[in-house]
C-alpha cells in the first residue's frame, strides 16, 4: 500500500512538471542581426481565476445583448470578472477579458487593471498581464498591439507569438494593413516585420517621412473594430453605439487625441444606434523644418457624434519632433464647434521658423463681446513649445511686424437691450476703430514705462498693475519691431481719419446662443 502511494505521488509530480514545461515561454534571438528580439510564444490552458468583482450579471439582460455572442458573454461572466470587448478577426471570434469588474468611476486603462485575450474556444492566448490590448491589424498586419508597464509590443494571433512589450511607441509604415512597423526603444528605431515570425532590425531612418503620413480614422477600421460586450438593443428604442477603437500607442505618445479609446462608435447603418460617436479622425499636415534638429506639424482632429442634439468639433494642435533625441512636444491651438457660426474666424501659420500665429474669434474678448484675436507660441531650440504673452492687449505688436490685415476682423458688441428672438441684437464692425489704434500704439510706450502727459492715458494705464511710469522718453528702449509697428498704426490711422465709417462698416446682426 505504501508503495502504491509513493508511485501515485511520483506520477502526480511528474505530470505537474510536464504541464509547467509545456506552458513555458520560448525566447528566441535573431542571430544574423545580433539583436535580442524578446519574442515569446505562449501556449497555456485557460486560467480560471475566481471572480474579483461582480460584473453584475444579475443586472445584465443577456437576451438583449448581440445574439452572436450573448451566450459567450454569459458563459465568460461566470468565469471572469468582466469581458468588456469582443471581435472577429479573420473569421475567428476573440474576447478581451480583465481582472476587475466594471466601475464607472474608473478609467478604462490604468496600472491596476490587467487585460487578457481569449480565442473562440475560450483558450487564454494572452494572460491577464497587459494594461491595454488594442484592435487587431492597426499597427502590423495580423497583430494586436499590447501594453505592459508603459511599454508596447505585439501579439500574432496565428502563431501565438508575442513580441514582448519593450517600445516607447510603435509607428505603422503605412497605417493600412501594414507589413512593416517601426518601434522606438532607448532612442533607437527598430524595423519590425512579421513573415510567419517577428523579426527586429536596428535601423537608421528619418522618421519624419513616416510622421508626414500619420493618419487615423475610426470610420475606416472596418473588420478591425471591437465591440462593447454589454450593449443592449431593444426594438424601436434608441441605443448607444457599441463599436470599440483602442487607439494605437503613437496616438497616445504623440498626444494627438485627448482620450485613449472610443467605446461608443456608431457602426450599424441597418440598425442605426441613437447615441454615440460617428466620426473621429486625426491627420498631420504642414511640416516645417526648424534648423537641423526639429520638425513641426499642425495636427488636425475632427470629431462628430449624436447626443441630445448632436455635436461636431474641429481642433488643432502643434506638434514638434526632435530629431536628435526622438522627443515629442505638443500644444493645443484651438477648436471650433458646429455652434460657432458667429464671427467664425480661425487660422494657424508660421510667422517665422520659431513663432506660430493663431487667429481666432473670442467671445467675451478684451475690448468687445466678440473680437478677432491673435495669440502666439514660440518653439524653443529643444522642441518645447512656449506660450507668448505680454502686458499688452494687442500682443502682436510685441512679437511680430504687423500688417494692415491684422487690424481687420470681426468686432461685435451687444445692443443696449439685446433680444434673442431672431431680431437684430448685436452691432458688428469689420475693422479696429481709431480709438483701438490709439490704445494699441500707446500701450507699446507704456510697456517700457513712458510717463504720459495727458490725463486720459495717465488714468488708463495708472489702473494697470504692471504699469510703472519711469521715463519721459522711451524711444531708445523700443525694439525694431516696436518702431515699425508704431509707424504702421499711424499710417492706418491717417487713412481712417475722416473716413472711419467706411473702414468699420458697422451693421446690425443676429446672435443666438446655442441652448
Amino acid at each position: 500500500m505504501k508503495g502504491i502511494i509513493i508511485c501515485l505521488i511520483f506520477v502526480f509530480l511528474t505530470s505537474c512538471d510536464s504541464n509547467e514545461k509545456s506552458s513555458e515561454k520560448r525566447t528566441s534571438q535573431n542571430q544574423d542581426e545580433g539583436i535580442k528580439t524578446n519574442i515569446t510564444v505562449k501556449t497555456q490552458e485557460p486560467n480560471l481565476i475566481p471572480r474579483i468583482l461582480s460584473s453584475s450579471e444579475d443586472k445584465v439582460n443577456y437576451d438583449a445583448l448581440n445574439w452572436e455572442v450573448k451566450s459567450d458573454i454569459q458563459k465568460l461572466d461566470s468565469i471572469y470578472p468582466f469581458t468588456p470587448f469582443y471581435g472577429s478577426f479573420e473569421g475567428e471570434k476573440f474576447f478581451v477579458i480583465r481582472n476587475q469588474g466594471w466601475d464607472y468611476n474608473q478609467e478604462w486603462f490604468n496600472d491596476s487593471i490587467q487585460y487578457g485575450l481569449l480565442n473562440s474556444r475560450y483558450e487564454m492566448v494572452l494572460g491577464l498581464d497587459y494594461t491595454k490590448i488594442g484592435n487587431p491589424n492597426l499597427i502590423l498586419e495580423g497583430c494586436f498591439e499590447i501594453e505592459e508597464n508603459g511599454k508596447y509590443g505585439l501579439y500574432d494571433h496565428k502563431t501565438n507569438e508575442i513580441l514582448k512589450p519593450q517600445f516607447e511607441y510603435i509607428l505603422s509604415a503605412s497605417f493600412t494593413n501594414s507589413k512593416v512597423a517601426y518601434g522606438l526603444k532607448n532612442g533607437i528605431w527598430f524595423e519590425i516585420t512579421n513573415h510567419s515570425n517577428f523579426k527586429l532590425s536596428e535601423i537608421d531612418i528619418d522618421i519624419t517621412e513616416i510622421l508626414k503620413k500619420v493618419s487615423f480614422d475610426v470610420t475606416k477600421l472596418g473588420a478591425n473594430l471591437m465591440y462593447y460586450s454589454y450593449s443592449e438593443t431593444y426594438e424601436n428604442d434608441a441605443t448607444t453605439g457599441r463599436g470599440i477603437a483602442v487607439f494605437p500607442s503613437f496616438i497616445e505618445k504623440l498626444n494627438l487625441l485627448d482620450n485613449e479609446m472610443i467605446w461608443d462608435l456608431i457602426t450599424s447603418k441597418k440598425y442605426p444606434e441613437g447615441f454615440g460617436t460617428k466620426e473621429e479622425r486625426v491627420t498631420l499636415s504642414h511640416n516645417e523644418g526648424i534648423g537641423d534638429r526639429l520638425i513641426s506639424f499642425f495636427v488636425s482632429v475632427y470629431s462628430s457624434g449624436t447626443d441630445a442634439r448632436g455635436y461636431e468639433v474641429q481642433s488643432k494642435k502643434l506638434l514638434t519632433y526632435n530629431l536628435k533625441d526622438q522627443t515629442m512636444n505638443s500644444s493645443f491651438l484651438g477648436k471650433s464647434t458646429m455652434y460657432d457660426y458667429f464671427c467664425r474666424e480661425s487660422g494657424y501659420s508660421f510667422v517665422n521658423d520659431s513663432i506660430v500665429e493663431i487667429k481666432s474669434n473670442t467671445q467675451e474678448g478684451k475690448l468687445y463681446d466678440f473680437e478677432t484675436q491673435y495669440t502666439y507660441k514660440k518653439i524653443l531650440s529643444n522642441g518645447e513649445i512656449q506660450d507668448l504673452s505680454s502686458n499688452r492687449i494687442f500682443d502682436f505688436t510685441k512679437f511680430i511686424v504687423i500688417k494692415e490685415e491684422h487690424l481687420k476682423g470681426c468686432f461685435a458688441e451687444f445692443m443696449e437691450k439685446p433680444k434673442f428672438d431672431y431680431s437684430p441684437n448685436i452691432w458688428v464692425t469689420e475693422h479696429m476703430s481709431i480709438a483701438d489704434l490709439d490704445l494699441m500704439r500707446n500701450e507699446i510706450f507704456a510697456d517700457y514705462g513712458y510717463k504720459f502727459k495727458t490725463e486720459k492715458w495717465q488714468n488708463y494705464f495708472g489702473g494697470k498693475a504692471w504699469y510703472k511710469p519711469l521715463y519721459n522718453d522711451v524711444n531708445d528702449k523700443l525694439t525694431e519691431t516696436d518702431k515699425i509697428n508704431v509707424q504702421t498704426i499711424l499710417r492706418v490711422k491717417k487713412k481712417m481719419e475722416g473716413n472711419e465709417d467706411n473702414f468699420l462698416n458697422k451693421h446690425a446682426s443676429i446672435y443666438v446662443a446655442a441652448g
